[in-house]
């Protein structure tokens, strides 16, 4: 946290920094807020969060952000079964959609940096479908598995960060979170065997888990536009 506000003082070194009466962190303003975190990848968007902010006041602000997820691909995987040449070809399918809404406090010293912090509700969906073929050498054996997920987070995010107005509609914003959620997973796979198989064509299993977890969001760096 200490770091974000030298970074933020080198990346406005050039821009005529907004004087505070141009400030636009003032009562009914509104901002729209693009977050971009370490794991950002500008393919999928994945670490990218858009917020809607509005300011009761200088002090106070209301957040709600949404974020996304959806990737698609193919991996080869070598197979550990001691069989020459038997590799997995797995097929993926894995999307999230997440949601919080963060009351925001804010302060000012002699700066013009604000400090703010906040905590709120959270919530995030996962979904995730794996299909995976057996190959011998370059032919397909017909054996593989098809497994679904399904995941939900819920539960508390806090943030701390900071917010340097460079303009009267512009202004950098770094920021640091975690959350402690409750999670629930239920998964389930089924098996193919090969053609012929006397054990049968398929088999499946299920299973369902309840935790609880915290994590860490690190460090997000982002921009705030206001009308």
């Amino acid at each position: 946290m200490r770091l974000l506000v030298p970074v933020l003082a080198l990346l406005t070194a050039p821009l005529a920094v907004a004087q505070p009466d141009d400030s636009p962190i003032q009562a009914g303003a509104d901002a729209l807020l693009f977050q971009i975190g370490p794991d950002f990848d500008i393919d999928s968007f994945t670490g990218s969060i858009i917020s809607y902010k509005w300011h009761q006041s200088p002090t106070r602000a209301r957040r709600i952000g949404v974020s996304g997820y959806f990737d698609v691909g193919v991996e080869d995987r070598e197979q550990n079964t001691g069989v020459a040449g038997q590799n997995q070809e797995v097929n993926f399918q894995v999307a999230s959609v997440g949601a919080n809404f963060v009351p925001l406090t804010f302060r000012r010293g002699d700066t013009p940096v604000y400090l703010y912090h906040g905590f709120g509700p959270t919530a995030t969906v996962f979904f995730r479908r794996y299909e995976t073929d057996t190959e011998s050498g370059s032919e397909q054996t017909g054996s593989g598995s098809t497994e679904n997920q399904a995941e939900v987070h819920a539960g508390l995010a806090g943030v701390v960060g900071v917010e340097w107005p460079v303009s009267e509609a512009i202004s950098l914003v770094g920021e640091y979170g975690a959350s402690l959620t409750g999670r629930y997973s239920q998964s389930r796979r089924t098996y193919r065997s090969p053609p012929g198989d006397p054990e049968g064509a398929q088999a499946s299993d299920r299973s369902t888990r309840l935790g609880v977890g915290l994590s860490q969001a690190g460090a997000r760096f982002g921009v705030s536009v206001y009308f």
